[in-house]
C-alpha cells in the first residue's frame, strides 16, 4: 500500500524577545528530495495516515513541513524522518480485513443474493410455501402429469407415434383416452413430427370413407423446414433447432410439447456429454416455460424373454436419470398385435401399471382415427417370450453364425439385445464343444451349432 504525504506540524521554539522575520528558504538537497518524492506520488491523498509526535520534540520544532522521508528501523518498525532529523511515529489507521472480521474468527454475516444461482430457504420456510400444494393434474393417467418431463420408449414399429398423436389429441381436448384419467382442460399441443412426412400423416389420419379427421384448432403439427436460411445463423443445428423450438412454444402458446423422436434433435445422445446437455435444455424450457414435455425414443435390440427395464432405453443413462418419468410400450410374445404399457419411473405419481399390472391394448381405427384400444391389465411375465431349450439353441446358432461373420462380441450382443459377458460365454461353449468332441453327449446338437443348420 502506497502512502501519500500529508501535513504534519512542528512546534516553533518560544519567540526572542525581539522577534524578527526571517523569509523560510529550503536547502537546495531538501527541494530535490522533494521533487523526486513528488513524481511518485498517487492521485489519490490517503487521509487516514496520521504521525503522533513525541510531546518531547515539541520545543524544538521551528517550522512547519510538508516532506515526508521514511524509514524502517531494525525492528521492522517505519518511521517518519523530518528535516531537522526528528523521528516520528508511523500509525496507520489501516482499513484491512482484520477490523472487518468479527471476534473468535467467526465469518461476517452475509446475505445471499436473491438474484443468484439457487432459492434458498429453511425446511420450515419450504413446507410453508403453498403455491404447489394441489397434485399435477394427469395428462395420460399416472404415466404423465402435467409440469412433467416424460420419456416414451420402444422399439421400432410398435404404435409410439400412434400413441404420441392420441394423446396430443385427447389433451387438446381435454377429454381422456378410455381407460386413463385426464384432469387437465384443454389446452394448445405443440407436436414436432420428425418421423413422418406429410403424405404419410394425411394418410394415417384419414379414409376414403369417412374423409380427414377433424383435429382441433389447439393442435399444432411442426415439421422440419430442409430449406431455412436460418439455421446458417447458428454454429450448430443443435442451436438452431433449440432456439426454433422456443419460437414455435411462444407463437403456438403451447401448454404441452411432444417430440417425436429425441434422437432427430441431434444431440448425440448416446454419450454423455450429449445427453445431459439435450435434458438439461428440455429441463430449462420446461421450467421456463412452464410446460410439460414428452419426448418419444426407441430402444436397441432386447431379449424379448426379460422384462423391460431402464437399461432398454437407447442411449446413455443420463437421459432417464434426469427425467421426470418414463413408460415404454412392450409387444406380447403370445398374442399377435396386442400391445402392453408398462411404468418405468416416476416421481410425482405412484406406481399404478408396474410388472405386475401393466396396461394392455391393440391398434386399431375408428372411422378416419388410428388409435390404441386399451382392454384391461396383465403381469408382464404372461406376456415375454419363454425361455425354452429351442429359444437357448436358436440363440446359440446365431450367435455361432454372427461370430463366423466375423463380427465381435460387443456387436453381437448389440444386434442380439444379449450382455456381451452371454455371448462371450456362448461362444466359449461352442468352442468347448468342437475341441471335446469325443466327451459331448449331444454330438449331433453341437455339429448343428457349428455347422449352422439347426
Amino acid at each position: 500500500m502506497q502512502y501519500a504525504p500529508t501535513q504534519f506540524q512542528i512546534m516553533k521554539p518560544k519567540k526572542s524577545p525581539e522577534p524578527t522575520f526571517v523569509p523560510f528558504v529550503r536547502p537546495p538537497e531538501i527541494e530535490a528530495m522533494r521533487n523526486k518524492l513528488r513524481a511518485h506520488l498517487p492521485e489519490y491523498v490517503d487521509e487516514d495516515v496520521i504521525y503522533d509526535k513525541p510531546a518531547e520534540a515539541s520545543a524544538d520544532c521551528s517550522f512547519i513541513s510538508q516532506i515526508q522521508v521514511i524509514r524502517v528501523d531494525d525492528d521492522g518498525f517505519r518511521k517518519i524522518v523530518a528535516p531537522d532529523g526528528a523521528e516520528y511515529d508511523y500509525l496507520e489507521d489501516d482499513d484491512d480485513e482484520d477490523e472487518d472480521t468479527p471476534e473468535n474468527n467467526e465469518p461476517a454475516d452475509y446475505e445471499y443474493d436473491t438474484s443468484g444461482a439457487f432459492t434458498i430457504r429453511s425446511g420450515a420456510e419450504w413446507y410453508a410455501q403453498t403455491d404447489d400444494l394441489l397434485p399435477e393434474a394427469q395428462l395420460f393417467g399416472d404415466l404423465w402429469v402435467q409440469n412433467d418431463l416424460c420419456i416414451m420408449f420402444a422399439d421400432t414399429n410398435t404404435g409410439k407415434s400412434v400413441l404420441a398423436v392420441q394423446i396430443a389429441d385427447s389433451i387438446s381436448r381435454g377429454l381422456p383416452i378410455p381407460g386413463f384419467t385426464c384432469t387437465a382442460g384443454p389446452a394448445p399441443v405443440l407436436y414436432f413430427d420428425f418421423e413422418l412426412s406429410d403424405h404419410q400423416f394425411r394418410s394415417r389420419y384419414s379414409s376414403p370413407e369417412h374423409g380427414k379427421y377433424p383435429f382441433t384448432g389447439g393442435f399444432y403439427r411442426a415439421t422440419l423446414n430442409d430449406y431455412s436460411p436460418k439455421q446458417w445463423r447458428f454454429a450448430t443445428f443443435e442451436e438452431f433447432i433449440s432456439n426454433e423450438i422456443e419460437n414455435a412454444l411462444i407463437c403456438c402458446k403451447a401448454r404441452t410439447l411432444i417430440i417425436d423422436n429425441i434422437s432427430c434433435l441431434r444431440y448425440g445422445t448416446h454419450n454423455t456429454a450429449g445427453a445431459l446437455n439435450l435434458m438439461q435444455y428440455l429441463q430449462r424450457i420446461k421450467r421456463t416455460y412452464k410446460i410439460s414435455i414428452l419426448v418419444l425414443a426407441h430402444t436397441p435390440k432386447r431379449n424379448p424373454s426379460k422384462p423391460i427395464s431402464r437399461n432398454d432405453l437407447q442411449g446413455s443413462k443420463m437421459l432417464i436419470n434426469l427425467a421426470d418419468s418414463a413408460f415404454a410400450i412392450g409387444e406380447s410374445r403370445q398374442q399377435p398385435g396386442l400391445k402392453y404399457l408398462k411404468q418405468i419411473k416416476q416421481r410425482g405419481a405412484p406406481e399404478t401399471h408396474g410388472a405386475d399390472n401393466v396396461c394392455l391394448g391393440r391398434i386399431t381405427r375408428t372411422g378416419s382415427f388410428i388409435h390404441f384400444t386399451f382392454t384391461g391389465h396383465s403381469h408382464e411375465s404372461d406376456h415375454l417370450a419363454p425361455q425354452t431349450e429351442q429359444y437357448r439353441r436358436a440363440t446359440e446358432n446365431r450367435i455361432a453364425e454372427l461370430s463366423r461373420q466375423g463380427q465381435s462380441v460387443r456387436k453381437i450382443a448389440v444386434q442380439l439385445g444379449l450382455a456381451p459377458t452371454t455371448i462371450f460365454r456362448a461362444l466359449k461353449k461352442l468352442e468347448q464343444c468342437g475341441k471335446e468332441e469325443d466327451e459331448c453327449a449331444d454330438m449331433q446338437m453341437c455339429e448343428s451349432l457349428l455347422s449352422g443348420k439347426l
